[in-house]
């Protein structure tokens, strides 16, 4: 059987602390993503060709108007 000391436990704390904290950082990351021009273009392109009225028979209706 194997003998542990209270800084062999320590020391195992601290370094399962590190790679933990390797794996999910608490940190946010200075840089924050953000979308791509084109990726914006594209939302605004279809919420302006987006239509969406209401109807008599029906709830909505949604169209494209492109």
């Amino acid at each position: 059987m194997a003998h542990f000391t209270l800084q062999d436990l320590v020391n195992f704390t601290q370094k399962e602390s590190k790679m933990v904290e390797e794996i999910f950082p608490t940190v946010v990351q200075e840089e924050e993503q953000q979308p791509s021009e084109s990726a914006l273009r594209n939302i605004l392109n279809y919420s302006k060709a987006l239509s969406v009225r209401k109807s008599k028979n029906s709830e909505l209706i949604k169209m494209i108007l492109n």
